[in-house]
């Protein structure tokens, strides 16, 4: 399992069945252990042993309520098919505390060894993403990840990131110095990667952990100068960051106004140039995009190096003399021959495939993300057209949920109607999202709220938070972490929705929360003498 939440949805399915295999077969060594001979009965005798037990881990069938509760949800959906769909994808939310609660507590030593290669798995997963971007034609960041979605393996290198220098800094954990400078390379590389990976969740994520574990931990910190260091370091890291970004954006829409009467009005070539700050209005990387456009030059001159139709499309079905013009743009060249002549191949193949600004694909530079962000947020302000930014989208996606939920505070639309009641919303609204836009939530508790109602949002908080603050799981560092990671991502994430999401909620939650625990179980052998 721990390969596969990063590299492997079939190892993510498969493992919980060897999981769930190794349960019976510890039933098993129970009843033999309590003297009772092979019989018929025997399968009788293990369910009996396993499902006792599990039925005396109070805080595991608590949590067991958030699978019972879409199983629920399907006696008022109209959409069946759809809901024992998401009942499937949500399985792990059964099977895992059910294995983890009753099965016996893992000791130090394997506990270690399991999360490093956990961490070993991350640093394939990074070197697999490393590969696909620089032997493939990735036109979007987000494609490296092929197996999982870009937004799930984020949040799995952020864990990784705290996982990591955990073994790194704590005292608690009996490892060697070299496996100490391991785990630290492996930290500091997955903070390095996620921020290659320009994943806006996943650092938002990241730095809010960071920030509220400071605050976890702050008082117990004994040494005095490390307990004023490290928020120094958080304050002077927060700052930097917002210089950073806010220089980017200066430079962004620094373009220098120039008259139009001032503006060159012929090309090389001697053709006339249309200053068009109409249909191409705006300042992208400090250039007006509508300056120094010459169609017929363009026309001529990409037709020679391509075979997509200068009126057509590219391969994100955007017109394709837009994302010419945008890209000429944002390199600083003008929009006619010479223009075309100074691209290389490759900026050639990027505007076939929908790259409208040459930073969209600079590998090592956070710069194109802020771009693409500022360019949806200038379409929004001037169009209303919340499509060119996934911010934008989200609050479409929450105001719409929000909309249908009013509608359905009591009971909800159940489990398999939640995709229909969006589509419905967005269709007798007239949403300006695009048909390949409009989504679901992405809110997990919005999600749930809508689903099941004000009622089953209240279950699921409660059976989400009740199990770790009844085992007094704050103690531990990983399951902090890991509770904090999940509940930001939920915010902004329909985190439970995908089976990447949901396996990597649930194992390493019943993993950190019952994996290092005795469980309360006797022997057949021993219930039988008390009785």
């Amino acid at each position: 399992m721990l390969l596969g939440l990063p590299t492997s949805r079939f190892l993510m399915s498969i493992s919980q069945f060897l999981l769930l295999g190794a349960w019976v077969i510890y039933g098993i060594e129970q009843i033999a252990a309590s003297g009772i001979k092979p019989g018929l009965m025997w399968p009788l005798r293990v369910v009996e042993n396993r499902f006792g037990c599990f039925f005396r881990q109070r805080e595991a069938i608590i949590f067991i309520l958030i699978f019972l509760l879409h199983g629920i949800g399907l006696l008022w959906t109209s959409d069946l098919p759809f809901g024992l769909h998401d009942l499937r994808i949500k399985l792990p939310l059964l099977l895992l505390p059910i294995v983890f609660s009753t099965l016996p507590a893992l000791n130090q030593k394997t506990f270690n060894t399991l999360l490093f290669i956990y961490l070993f798995a991350l640093l394939a997963a990074s070197a697999e993403c490393i590969y696909i971007l620089f032997t493939e034609n990735i036109t979007d960041i987000r494609d490296i990840s092929t197996h999982i979605s870009h937004v799930r393996l984020a949040l799995n290198f952020v864990a990784g990131i705290f996982f990591g220098g955990y073994y790194l800094f704590s005292g608690k954990a009996t490892l060697s110095r070299w496996q100490r400078i391991v785990a630290g390379l492996l930290s500091g590389w997955f903070l390095f990667f996620l921020i290659f990976m320009k994943s806006p969740t996943g650092i938002i994520v990241f730095i809010l952990t960071t920030t509220i574990l400071f605050f976890i931990y702050a008082l117990k910190i004994q040494q005095t100068k490390i307990r004023y260091i490290i928020p120094a370091v958080i304050v002077l890291s927060l700052i930097a960051g917002v210089g950073y970004l806010s220089r980017i954006v200066q430079e962004y829409y620094s373009a220098t106004a120039i008259p139009l009467e001032k503006l060159e009005p012929y090309t090389d070539k001697n053709n006339r140039y249309t200053h068009d700050t109409i249909h191409f209005p705006g300042i992208e990387n400090g250039n007006y995009i509508g300056y120094y456009i010459c169609q017929e030059e363009l026309q001529q001159q990409w037709e020679k190096r391509s075979q997509y139709s200068y009126f057509g499309k590219d391969a994100k079905q955007q017109e394709l003399k837009v994302t010419l013009i945008r890209y000429l743009n944002s390199k600083g060249l003008r929009k006619d021959a010479s223009g075309i002549a100074a691209l290389s191949d490759s900026d050639i193949r990027a505007i076939e495939g929908g790259v409208a600004n040459y930073y969209y694909i600079s590998k090592f530079n956070i710069r194109g993300r802020v771009y693409q962000m500022l360019f949806g947020l200038d379409i929004y302000r001037r169009d209303n057209n919340p499509n060119g930014s996934s911010m934008l989208q989200r609050r479409e996606y929450w105001k719409a949920g929000f909309q249908i939920l009013r509608h359905n505070l009591l009971t909800g639309v159940g489990t398999g109607d939640l995709r229909e009641s969006f589509t419905t919303y967005y269709e007798q609204t007239d949403s300006a999202l695009l048909p390949e836009y409009r989504h679901r939530a992405h809110n997990q508790f919005l999600s749930i709220a809508i689903a099941f109602g004000i009622p089953g949002i209240v279950l699921f908080l409660f059976a989400l938070l009740y199990p770790p603050v009844a085992l007094k799981a704050g103690r531990s560092w990983h399951f902090s972490v890991l509770i904090i990671i999940v509940i930001l991502s939920m915010l902004t994430e329909d985190t439970l929705e995908t089976q990447a999401g949901v396996t990597f909620t649930a194992f390493l939650y019943c993993l950190f929360l019952w994996g290092r625990r005795k469980p309360a179980e006797k022997s057949l052998k021993t219930r039988k003498n008390e009785d």
